[in-house]
């Protein structure tokens, strides 16, 4: 037997894994995913008692309700696997016939692509649905998913040309999104089994230190980059030095979230009670 990944051995821990996750942290899930639901209740019950009007709420309000909704959902990732540090809970999920890789994969899955997954399809349904049965809401949100592509091509073609010769283009923009986003669940997920308690706040506490300290470093660095030096420039070099800014920022990007990932692993592998 093969005692790195069996697909069979798989397959039934992932089964009890993700039935594991749905038992205690379904509610909670499905009341993010609902949040825009709740939101346009409270929105209309306030509009008819306040205002004596019905109002719904606007793409506008709808879109800081969504983004609300996914900064809960990251934080929220430190209580999906959080019971590893619980010497009960932990030492039993140690003891689960299923190898580490098979643990780690299951962990992903559910963590970057099950559980955001479910979130987006119940939040986007739930927008679509409202917008359809009450006119006054305006238009969905998925309606305007495509805005990166439709700004793109809104561009003059001489100009996208040359967006895209500086790494700037819909697809690319939209795998390191996605990458970052990956990387913060995985932020948070790490956080989780991590610590054993206040976990949310030493996973903020963390993230703060980092910006103070990257704050700290910019505003020392500025004074010394040489600003003026781009006047002087040709076309060219100035495409070349956008270029490599872009590119270490998706460097950078990529390596946070292999970063995030590899800690997960490291966690897992020497996870003790």
């Amino acid at each position: 037997m093969n005692e790195t990944f069996s697909f069979k051995r798989f397959g039934t821990y992932f089964k009890y894994d993700i039935t594991r996750l749905w038992r205690k942290h379904s509610r909670t899930v499905l009341l993010v995913g609902l949040s825009g639901v709740i939101a346009y209740v409270v929105c209309v019950l306030f509009s008819l008692i306040f205002n004596h009007s019905y109002q719904a709420p606007g793409i506008v309000g709808r879109a800081a309700v969504f983004c609300l909704a996914m900064l809960v959902l990251e934080l929220y990732q430190t209580r999906f696997y959080g019971y590893l540090t619980d010497k009960k809970e932990g030492s039993e999920w140690i003891m689960i016939p299923a190898s580490k890789v098979e643990k780690f994969v299951s962990m992903l899955l559910n963590t970057i692509i099950i559980i955001p997954l479910a979130f987006l399809l119940t939040f986007f349904f739930t927008d679509w649905f409202i917008c359809l049965v009450d006119p006054t809401a305006g238009e969905a949100l998925i309606s305007k998913l495509p805005f990166i592509w439709d700004f793109f091509q809104s561009v003059p073609v001489e100009d996208r040309i040359e967006m895209s010769q500086i790494g700037l283009n819909p697809a690319l923009f939209l795998i390191m999104t996605i990458l970052t986003g990956w990387g913060n669940y995985l932020y948070f997920l790490l956080c989780g089994i991590c610590f054993k308690k206040n976990k949310i706040f030493y996973a903020i506490l963390i993230l703060f230190g980092a910006s103070t300290i990257l704050s700290i470093v910019s505003a020392v660095s500025i004074p010394f980059i040489n600003f003026d030096a781009l006047d002087n420039m040709d076309e060219e070099k100035i495409k070349a030095f956008f270029k490599g800014m872009i590119t270490v920022s998706y460097v950078l990007g990529t390596i946070y979230t292999v970063a995030m990932g590899w800690g997960v692993w490291r966690r897992i592998s020497t996870i003790k009670h």
